[in-house]
């Protein structure tokens, strides 16, 4: 279902991504992020746009000022070419653009430190490099 999700956003020129993850005693629990936001209210007015388009049932602002840093690049070329192969390998990659025209392209969303660094050991062991960075 979010998987769905995600393409729909995106098919609407919403930056958005995935994230499952388990949750003890409920089992499995996949979340969409949509965007980067300056500051928590913005995110809020974006959360309460989007019910109100009905583009999704339910969205939070939520703090998750972590990810898994997995290129950096200002070419669409690129960009694309590592979307796919990690998409092959079921992971979402999405961009934040930066200076000077380059995107740092990243993978996931993380309330804490540690639990980024428990995905990039599975990442590395894929040969996959990336560094935890804040968003």
């Amino acid at each position: 279902m979010a998987d769905r999700t995600v393409i729909r956003l995106k098919e609407k020129g919403i930056p958005a991504f995935g994230f499952c993850s388990d949750a003890p005693g409920k089992g499995a629990w996949c979340h969409v992020f949509v965007g980067y936001y300056g500051t928590f209210e913005s995110a809020r007015n974006a959360a309460s746009e989007l019910k109100a388009q009905k583009l999704l049932h339910s969205a939070d602002a939520v703090r998750r000022p972590y990810s898994l840093w997995v290129g950096l690049s200002n070419s669409s070329d690129e960009i694309k070419k590592l979307e796919k192969k990690l998409s092959q390998k079921g992971y979402i990659v999405y961009g934040i653009p930066g200076r000077q025209n380059l995107v740092r392209l990243l993978i996931g969303a993380f309330e804490t430190k540690e639990e980024a660094e428990g995905l990039t050991a599975v990442l590395e062991k894929q040969g996959i490099k990336t560094k935890v960075v804040r968003r």
